[in-house]
């Protein structure tokens, strides 16, 4: 089936993975589980609590975006793919307002932006799942990349086939890329086998 668009996650993926993870040192602060999305251990807190919480984790956000680097190679990736006429899509678990200062900061633009205001978080598949809806593309028409366990098991759950680039935390995951431009040939090699 041909290629029609690609899907990146926002951290870690489309921007440049932090070591140590800043988000490690958010959920000891305010003694999260390690093991759980932020927002699902804030669902854990009492109410007041978790009020205080989620208004940091936003503040937080923000901050990560303001102060982000680009992944190395991503512009040129994302700019190959707007030249085949890739449609692109980016679907992050940060809020609304987060994802926006990093697009302005960096000056990207994806035909579509998803994030947690608009669907459930990943692990859940909404965000595939509605990405796909808009552009009227079925699972097999698309690729998703990302950089978490959380991410793959939202492509599986949509049918999607996940491809993940390389942060110091996922060594697990695979197929995993080191370089933007290591995941660029993978991709020009699907997207010139579908058109062939």
């Amino acid at each position: 089936m041909p290629l029609q668009a690609v899907f990146f996650d926002m951290d870690d993926t489309v921007l440049a993975p932090r070591d140590p993870s800043p988000l490690v040192a958010f959920k000891e602060t305010w003694r999260l589980p390690k093991d759980q999305l932020v927002l699902d251990g804030i669902s854990t807190k009492s109410l007041r609590e978790g009020r205080e919480i989620l208004e940091a984790f936003v503040a937080f956000e923000r901050e990560l975006s303001e102060s982000s680097q680009m992944r190395p190679g991503m512009r040129e990736v994302l700019a190959r793919l707007r030249q085949l006429e890739t449609r692109l899509a980016l679907l992050t678990n940060n809020h609304q307002a987060s994802a926006e200062i990093a697009l302005a900061k960096h000056r990207l633009e994806f035909d579509l932006v998803l994030t947690r205001d608009q669907a459930r978080l990943k692990p859940a598949p909404d965000l595939l799942l509605k990405a796909l809806d808009r552009f009227a593309l079925r699972p097999s028409e698309v690729l998703y990349v990302g950089d978490s366990k959380a991410d793959k098991d939202a492509a599986q759950a949509a049918g999607v086939e996940v491809l993940f680039l390389a942060t110091p935390h996922n060594h697990s995951l695979a197929p995993r890329y080191q370089t933007a431009y290591q995941l660029w040939a993978t991709l020009e090699e699907r997207i010139t086998a579908a058109s062939s």
